[in-house]
């Protein structure tokens, strides 16, 4: 079976994109996405030469940061993305997403001087039924794998999809499950804990 461990969310916070960085040099993480509009991107785009094996794809994102263009149903009134439950119930334009998420991957291709790896999404929302048409044209257009509509990932796993059992045991236990794939794809993320969210 082909394994491919993913971190989603490289460039959230540097927070999160050490911790990924780090999960993949000493650890088993091969691949991640990266978020082209958040605090930590430039930041993360610049550390990424220092990691030529790690794959690096986009994090489409319609919930976290700003916007790259300026769209009119996406946003809050103070400009950012609306949240994961205003954007399941909003009335949105699929030409302002279309545009969004082709300028994200475009920037990337620009940051990183290369094509990205594949394509996921933040908080999943590519799998909205309103969107997930327009994620699997961009992936045709730039030939790239998507996440949950591709064969070249056939089968794609929360890393641990329970939160209170998180051990190497209980990982390869829900690794074991997945044997019966050609492939399969763990998403996790990792990340060092901030200070101002440690109680």
């Amino acid at each position: 079976m082909k394994l491919v461990i993913n971190a989603d969310d490289l460039g959230y916070t540097k927070a999160n994109t050490d911790g990924i960085f780090l999960s993949h040099s000493e650890g088993v993480l091969t691949s991640t996405t990266l978020l082209m509009n958040t605090s930590a991107t430039a930041y993360a785009i610049s550390e990424a030469k220092n990691y030529p094996a790690l794959g690096i794809g986009v994090h489409l994102t319609l919930t976290a940061g700003y916007p790259l263009t300026s769209p009119k149903t996406l946003i809050q009134s103070n400009g950012a993305f609306l949240d994961q439950l205003t954007l399941r119930q909003a009335v949105i334009s699929e030409t302002e997403v279309l545009q969004e998420w082709q300028t994200q991957i475009e920037h990337f291709e620009k940051q990183m001087g290369k094509k990205p790896t594949h394509l996921d999404s933040h908080h999943d929302v590519h799998f909205d039924p309103r969107f997930f048409k327009l994620a699997k044209a961009l992936a045709k257009k730039w030939d790239i794998p998507l996440r949950g509509a591709d064969p070249r990932i056939p089968n794609v796993q929360n890393a641990f999809p329970d939160p209170e059992a998180i051990s190497p045991d209980s990982f390869i236990k829900h690794l074991d499950h997945q044997s019966s794939y050609t492939g399969t794809e763990l998403f996790c993320h990792p990340a060092f804990a901030m200070p101002s969210f440690v109680n």
